[in-house]
């Protein structure tokens, strides 16, 4: 298999030209000609996914978040992306980033995260057919107990709620990873509850003063749901896929 056939399996469920045009989506290291034998699945292009990657056999590495963005000037030996592009080169193994285009296929991140909350009535959060986000509805429950349910369906280490623990939640919206562009949409769509990562202390208060809860989890944990099913859709019945672990940050404490 041709690294460009990986790409074509990709594109048919989520088009890079429908990435957002601050993204950097796409193959970022290699050629489409290449060989393609064993692939490794990640959110993040790390020296520590790469090695991982090379251990199991992998000659591709498709991540969700790009190692190389617009703001990366030079090849140094400080930064995470310049290691992880040094290490890769040094490995022989070709990067593909499925980032934003991911995000609002309908098999994506955030399609994934509706499905596992059993969420119904699902439409994108902003924009038609595939746009961001999702929001759709729930068999009512109080905002206590759906914080329960969100930890144990997404699988979260942790969840942190705001709000009233005894309103009753009907309608949700969500978006994985950073979600703070989205509060407005979030307000405006009426949804009892906006579960995201990466929000300020000011983005909660004005989420609460419009009426709308708030559940915030760890931002990695979100997209890390859509690894799986990004591994079945690359994989198809004909190239192993492993998806791997890739955090650089540690394990969380709690104190």
């Amino acid at each position: 298999m041709r690294l460009s056939d990986v790409i074509e399996r990709i594109e048919a469920v989520a088009p890079f030209g429908a990435a957002e045009s601050w993204d950097n989506s796409g193959l970022l290291l290699g050629d489409p000609g290449d060989a393609v034998h064993r692939v490794g699945v990640c959110l993040d292009a790390t020296t520590a996914s790469v090695e991982e990657a090379s251990s199991r056999g992998c000659d591709l590495l498709v991540t969700h978040h790009p190692m190389i963005f617009p703001s990366l000037r030079r090849i140094d030996r400080d930064s995470i992306a310049a290691r992880a592009i040094r290490s890769a080169i040094g490995c022989g193994i070709s990067v593909l980033c499925a980032h934003t285009n991911w995000d609002r296929s309908d098999v994506g991140v955030n399609a994934v995260l509706a499905d596992r909350l059993g969420m119904r009535d699902v439409s994108p959060l902003r924009g038609e057919d595939n746009g961001l986000g999702r929001r759709g509805f729930l068999d009512p429950l109080p905002f206590g107990d759906f914080l329960g349910v969100l930890k144990e369906r997404w699988t979260l280490s942790w969840v942190s709620g705001y709000g009233d623990a005894g309103r009753t939640i009907r309608s949700v919206a969500l978006c994985g990873g950073s979600g703070r562009d989205f509060l407005r949409d979030a307000v405006e769509s009426g949804a009892d509850v906006f579960c995201t990562a990466d929000l300020t202390y000011h983005d909660v208060m004005e989420a609460k003063n419009s009426g709308v809860c708030v559940a915030l989890a760890d931002h990695g944990e979100m997209e890390r749901m859509s690894m799986k099913r990004l591994a079945e859709i690359i994989g198809g019945n004909d190239l192993p896929v492993d998806v791997l672990v890739s955090e650089e940050l540690g394990e969380r404490l709690y104190v």
